[in-house]
């Protein structure tokens, strides 16, 4: 059974802009998502990404990680511990532990101490996605049939987070009892990167 949420090749774009916006504006007025390959988001800067963040989550201690939470800015840069979210509808907080950053201009970056390399690769990160987030938003005018620039000076002050869902030795697979608790089950675990915007 194949995935109502579409890939979508952002190489199209380059070749027949207006099957591309056709596209997207489909997938934005139906799921409200899509995929998207050749994104221009460099391979080894992902999987450098993956890495530092998985000795941040992983070989890093609680307490290690902690000094790295900022919640008089309500954790908008930095460390989020588990049980901070609790998703609409749901009955229990979240499990997932997270790490956000932004502009390096306007909020600057924070370093983590044990890990020095990972300031620089959130600085990195943080540019391409910027690129590809002015260029996600123009094809976005154009299926408003809008001006191509029109949303380029109103972008926000974006922020990354990767997120980590720690691995439950029982996980569910009771797609019941998720939708019935709004899709926070003790026991539910993933694993991703979210990018988001404001």
């Amino acid at each position: 059974m194949s995935s109502p949420i579409r890939t979508l090749n952002l190489n199209e774009y380059r070749t027949n802009s207006r099957s591309f916006v056709r596209a997207v504006k489909h997938s934005l007025t139906t799921t409200g998502f899509f995929l998207l390959e050749n994104h221009g988001i460099p391979e080894s800067l992902l999987l450098e990404s993956t890495r530092l963040f998985g000795i941040f989550f992983n070989d890093l201690s609680q307490k290690e990680r902690l000094a790295y939470a900022r919640p008089e800015i309500f954790y908008q840069q930095g460390y989020t511990p588990p049980g901070m979210e609790t998703g609409e509808y749901a009955q229990v907080a979240d499990g997932k532990h997270f790490f956000q950053f932004g502009d390096p201009a306007t909020r600057g970056m924070l370093a983590v101490e044990e890990i020095p390399e990972l300031k620089g690769v959130c600085e990195d990160f943080y540019g391409a996605f910027c690129l590809l987030y002015k260029e996600l938003m123009q094809v976005v005018a154009l299926t408003l049939r809008l001006d191509l620039d029109y949303f380029d000076n109103q972008l926000g002050n974006s922020i990354v987070r990767q997120i980590h869902y720690p691995a439950q030795p029982n996980p569910t697979t009771d797609d019941e009892a998720v939708a019935v608790q709004g899709g926070n089950v003790v026991g539910m675990c993933a694993s991703s990167t979210q990018i988001s915007t404001t």
